[in-house]
């Protein structure tokens, strides 16, 4: 019975991520970020419109996580 439940969670959230469907209505915000990350993390334009949402979003998450652990931007 050990980690079926998130096995479950992580098969349903491995569906959703690659679907960008699923985030539809956020992904304005996707579009107004890739210039700033593009720059940010030196990854090209291309690659950033090519990721999917949640892969996007991660790169915000570091963004937070250096600002909280007071890493200059």
């Amino acid at each position: 019975m050990k980690n079926e439940a998130c096995s479950y969670v992580e098969e349903a959230m491995a569906a959703r991520d690659l679907d960008d469907s699923t985030y539809e209505k956020y992904l304005h915000i996707k579009q107004n970020m890739t210039e700033v990350f593009s720059i940010n993390f030196n990854l090209t334009k291309e690659v950033l419109n090519n990721a999917s949402y949640v892969g996007f979003a991660l790169l915000g998450d570091v963004v937070f996580a250096e600002i909280f652990e007071g890493i200059p931007q």
